[in-house]
């Protein structure tokens, strides 16, 4: 009955900030999941409930609302999608369903080259690395960066080797070596910059 009382509010009247906010607080995990879906749905989120979408990925119980909330980061096209994936890794960082770290990743990942100054950012913090979610996806911005094949990205994937913890440095020299592998071939007036020369070529004899 709540579901269905939502629903006929939405289609007749719309979803105003007040109402949103009040119903991000239902006790029903299936209305808050409906609601993060149609904020998640506009793209963009005013400030009070983009706020309160954070800190439900910081303290969500249900993996149903967890994973509503992963998919919203990627439509976002804000910097709130972006804070929600990292709240979510954040305190989630023993997530048992598979889907919600791919969710997380994919929110990510959209924003790899557009964000990527914040995403280095996200990652400067040893946090990052030692949270065992967060690193996961940091160890695939290597990947990403590497295989992208530009300059910009080069410089990003750099910055991500260099601060990755020292335990930590053989597993991202690691995505580095299959990001360069993976490369498009044909990518004109791209040279390799900095990344190559640090990390890629072999030492003179």
């Amino acid at each position: 009955l709540a579901l269905q009382g939502l629903w006929a509010h939405y289609v007749t009247a719309g979803l105003d900030e007040s109402f949103a906010l009040q119903l991000l607080d239902h006790p029903d995990p299936y209305v808050r999941f409906w609601i993060v879906r149609l904020l998640g749905d506009e793209g963009k989120v005013a400030p009070l409930p983009a706020e309160k979408l954070v800190s439900l990925a910081n303290n969500e119980p249900s993996p149903v609302v967890r994973a509503q909330l992963a998919a919203a980061a990627k439509r976002i096209i804000d910097s709130t999608g972006l804070e929600i994936s990292k709240q979510l890794l954040k305190s989630h960082p023993d997530e048992s369903d598979e889907r919600i770290t791919w969710l997380i990743w994919w929110a990510i990942e959209a924003r790899a080259l557009t964000d990527a100054d914040a995403l280095v950012e996200m990652y400067s913090s040893g946090d990052a690395w030692q949270n065992s979610a967060s690193r996961e996806n940091g160890l695939r911005l290597i990947r990403r960066y590497a295989a992208e094949g530009t300059t910009v990205a080069y410089g990003a994937c750099l910055q991500m080797l260099q601060l990755a913890l020292v335990d930590h440095q053989p597993a991202a020299l690691e995505q580095l070596k299959l990001g360069l592998a993976e490369r498009a071939v044909d990518l004109p007036g791209i040279g390799q910059g900095s990344l190559f020369e640090q990390q890629a070529a072999a030492e003179s004899l």
